[in-house]
């Protein structure tokens, strides 16, 4: 998270749901769960403003399908794989985009950001599965 997206006033984007999908992914639910109240509250530090509902609702669906993954790949002896890994990925990051879509900020500001944290995270996320494996 030391290189955000400072959109507007409460409003940042950084790696913290790639971040989170990994800590799922890997660690399972109880790893997921620390590492969500850990990434809230460093959230929360940064201001306490109309980013949070967002920020909290997509970290959910990071560390939920993580954890899921988890439970399909990890917990039946299995590696993760590009095919895996990037279904993980598309999934969580296609989840969060109705969740970012409903902020309320202006569309010019709005639509750029999706496009960007789905573009650039999402492939992070996979190629971060496939390093860790």
């Amino acid at each position: 998270m030391a290189f955000t997206i400072d959109l507007t006033q409460g409003f940042v984007h950084d790696a913290r749901n790639a971040v989170l999908l990994l800590a799922g992914m890997f660690g399972g639910p109880w790893v997921a769960a620390i590492a969500y109240v850990l990434a809230m509250a460093t959230r929360a530090l940064i201001g306490v403003g109309p980013g949070l509902a967002t920020a909290v609702a997509s970290g959910a669906v990071a560390i939920a399908v993580g954890a899921a993954g988890h439970r399909s790949v990890i917990a039946r002896g299995r590696a993760w794989t590009l095919g895996t890994a990037a279904a993980a990925a598309a999934l969580a990051f296609g989840g969060m985009v109705p969740i970012f879509a409903a902020t309320p900020l202006s569309d010019d500001i709005k639509w750029p950001a999706i496009v960007a944290v789905t573009v650039v995270f999402a492939p992070a996320s996979v190629l971060g599965a496939i390093v860790l494996q």
